[in-house]
């Protein structure tokens, strides 16, 4: 009779490797990164922990980014326009695939708000 399952997950990203056991036929595990890359095996026992399963990869879903754009920079090009630029996100903090940027620029005078999407595909 099957007691239990063992479960062991690995972070591919990090290395970390985390147990788990089951005593049904599934498991969700909580609190993992966005868009990260897991393997996982699973064992069952009876009186003795028996074979792993062979290795299975899956990779989280895509979340929004964990912060904004580091090293943000506006420069005057003219009496009329503003050049803007940033440093990309640490691979960590994307989440996901970043597709676009929104730049909101916003005139101190008058409150008046420019908003600029700025694709990455």
């Amino acid at each position: 009779i099957i007691t239990a399952y063992f479960v062991q997950l690995t972070e591919l990203e990090s290395g970390i490797t985390s147990n788990r056991t089951s005593n049904s036929l599934n498991l969700t595990v909580p609190s993992l990164h966005p868009y990260y890359n897991y393997q996982w095996t699973v064992a069952a026992m009876t009186i003795a922990l028996g074979p792993s399963s062979t290795p299975s990869i899956v990779q989280t879903n895509e979340d929004v980014p964990s912060t904004f754009p580091p090293n943000i920079i506006g420069k005057a090009v003219s009496s009329t326009s503003v050049s803007l630029s940033w440093d990309s996100l640490q691979p960590e903090d994307q989440n996901g695939i970043i597709r676009k940027y929104i730049a909101n620029v916003t005139a101190a005078s008058n409150g008046y708000t420019s908003r600029q999407v700025i694709s990455t595909e």
